[in-house]
């Protein structure tokens, strides 16, 4: 991701710095120093654990009566950040690693009023079976529309 980052936003990067937040300018001068012969290990491994994803969630409903297979992860690591960052992306990254689909769905909220929220995790290209399988959950957890909390 760092690297890939980085190849898109190269020349503003190097003329225009300031236009990017630290930890983001971080992130994409990591990329700029990644070694090419570490990039493309990086991108064997992703092809290998795409193929090892795909083939489970393709053999994961062998015995069940299910016609959608995905996961379900946690969201976050505690409640939603406030605006000063988006959060700890754990578990997050490995799913835009392998190019998968996720939704998330806000299952409550915390005594501050951030949401917390489970994460639906889905096959490459079969985001529509994603979403049907989201609004179930939606619908078995009563999850009804969340007012986010504005200061006042």
């Amino acid at each position: 991701m760092a690297v890939e980052g980085a190849q898109f936003h190269e020349s503003r990067l190097c003329h225009h710095p300031e236009d990017y937040q630290p930890r983001i300018r971080e992130l994409l001068e990591e990329g700029l120093r990644c070694p090419a012969p570490e990039y493309a290990r990086c991108k064997e491994h992703q092809r290998e654990l795409f193929m090892v994803m795909h083939n489970f969630l393709d053999n994961c409903d062998e015995g069940i009566h299910t016609r959608y297979s995905c996961l379900l992860t946690p969201a976050t690591t505690g409640p939603a950040p406030d605006a000063a960052t988006t959060g700890n992306p754990v578990f997050n990254s490995p799913w835009s690693y392998l190019g998968m689909p996720t939704v998330s769905i806000p299952t409550g909220q915390m005594v501050q009023g951030l949401p917390l929220a489970i994460q639906l995790v889905g096959e490459s290209w079969k985001e529509d079976e994603l979403f049907f399988v989201a609004a179930w959950c939606e619908k078995a957890l009563g999850v009804g529309l969340l007012t986010p909390p504005f200061p006042r």
